[in-house]
């Protein structure tokens, strides 16, 4: 498609105002500032971060193309997310508090302080290979969209992106994530606006939102794939110990969750209207063909650059997680270190996580098809979350189904054709492989 020289403007202004609002969040000078923001955002604040992090390019371009496939049935899948965020608000409480306590800035932390260093190294180099899959994704994507709307190259593209995001989030750090995300966020909202507008405005019908018998195995995997997640998330917990109080944490969950559900009907539309008028197409193409049916000519363009602004906000948070597992969940497990030195860690992995995504996304440029296998794996973590709320849970037991469960998630892939059903997988092997462990443990007790 043709990109009018507006267009071109609207893009490298975008670039511009983001690197701005890196360089002023960099003039916050405490450290808490660059890791966590303070602590100190509040409910629409955190409501925006969240879904700016949910609704990147990768999600909508997978969503779309699974309710290309299935139609309506796919809301599951958004049900099971927003179902994830109002639990996460009700029974996060602990997590909440234990986080204020004791300062803890990434989900691992928590699991070093519950269980033992071992566990939390183990949670770290999970969650760091799980986000730059993901981070390969968004760049990926990022790459082709950027490529199509101004005529660079994928490869040129890929690296001006990845620059772009590893200038701010090296000035601004976490703060610069959050503001960008809302601006990025508010972007998203009104195009997904214009978009339900002219939804209403076609001729779809009830009788068109469904393609697809879809069996009772698939709809519970859709539930627990949404639903854990948001369960295991690292920034889901990132976003929870920067919340200003729990009230305005579970405020902010809450109001994300009815957000998702809006977005999460206007993406199953454009699935639809795709479907409709594109018959025979790769669903990874529904989301472009979606916006071409639904999207007058003088908008396409329009709605591309916004879906480009939703990868950078996804991509600049996925960076940063991945760059605190290597600073804080890795490398200061083994030495104890100033809170001035553990920014300075983390922006040399900013630096470092930024160059191995870019690089990789020019090397596996097809990548965004294993984005089931990398949630599924990350998964093993959604039984032990939910219930050590409720009992306690031996550091062994969690360190083997931690260990285990990704290798046979990988396994039954690698061996198997099974996509959407491995989290049921993952789930099941997880929570024997607790089971088995407590219960050992007990016999040998005796």
């Amino acid at each position: 498609m043709e990109v009018t020289s507006l267009g071109v403007f609207v893009i490298l202004f975008y670039f511009i105002l983001v690197v701005t609002i890196g360089y002023l969040a960099s003039k916050k000078k405490s450290e808490d500032s660059f890791l966590i923001a303070n602590r100190n955002l509040g409910s629409v604040h955190l409501a925006a971060t969240l879904n700016a992090g949910f609704i990147g390019g990768g999600f909508l371009v997978i969503f779309i193309g699974i309710a290309y496939t299935y139609g309506i049935p796919a809301l599951w899948l958004i049900f099971g997310q927003s179902l994830g965020l109002v639990l996460f608000a009700i029974f996060g409480k602990s997590i909440k508090e234990t986080s204020d306590k004791n300062r803890f800035y990434t989900l691992a932390d928590y699991f070093n302080n519950k269980f033992d260093k071992k566990t939390g190294v183990l949670i770290g180099l999970m969650l760091f290979l799980f986000f730059m899959g993901f981070i390969i994704i968004q760049f990926v994507a990022g790459g082709k969209i950027l490529s199509g709307l101004i005529g660079l190259s994928y490869q040129l593209s890929v690296l001006v992106i990845g620059l772009i995001i590893m200038i701010y989030l090296y000035l601004g750090g976490f703060r610069a994530v959050v503001r960008t995300d809302l601006l990025q966020y508010l972007m998203l909202f009104f195009f997904m606006g214009v978009i339900g507008f002219f939804v209403l405005s076609s001729n779809i019908s009830p009788a068109d939102a469904s393609f697809s018998s879809i069996e009772i195995p698939t709809i519970i995997a859709f539930i627990i794939f949404g639903m854990f997640f948001v369960i295991i998330g690292g920034d889901v917990w990132q976003r929870a110990y920067a919340a200003k109080s729990l009230k305005v944490m579970r405020k902010g969950f809450s109001l994300a969750a009815l957000l998702t559900i809006i977005f999460g009907l206007l993406a199953v539309f454009i699935g639809i209207a795709a479907k409709i008028n594109f018959p025979s197409i790769d669903p990874a193409q529904a989301l472009v063909k979606g916006f071409s049916f639904l999207l007058p000519p003088e908008l396409l363009w329009i709605g591309i650059i916004i879906l480009f602004a939703a990868i950078m906000s996804t991509s600049d948070t996925l960076i940063f997680l991945a760059s605190m597992n290597l600073s804080n969940d890795i490398f200061s497990r083994f030495k104890n270190i100033s809170k001035k030195s553990l920014v300075k860690l983390t922006r040399s992995s900013i630096f470092f996580v930024t160059i191995t995504g870019v690089t990789l996304a020019l090397l596996i440029p097809d990548i965004v098809n294993f984005a089931f296998i990398f949630t599924a794996a990350m998964i093993t973590l959604a039984p032990i979350i939910i219930i050590m709320q409720f009992k306690e849970i031996k550091s062994n037991s969690v360190f083997y189904a931690l260990l285990i469960t990704p290798i046979v998630v990988l396994a039954i892939a690698i061996l198997t054709p099974i996509r959407e059903e491995l989290s049921l997988v993952s789930l099941v092997v997880a929570s024997t492989i607790l089971f088995a462990s407590e219960k050992i443990k007990i016999k040998a007790a005796y």
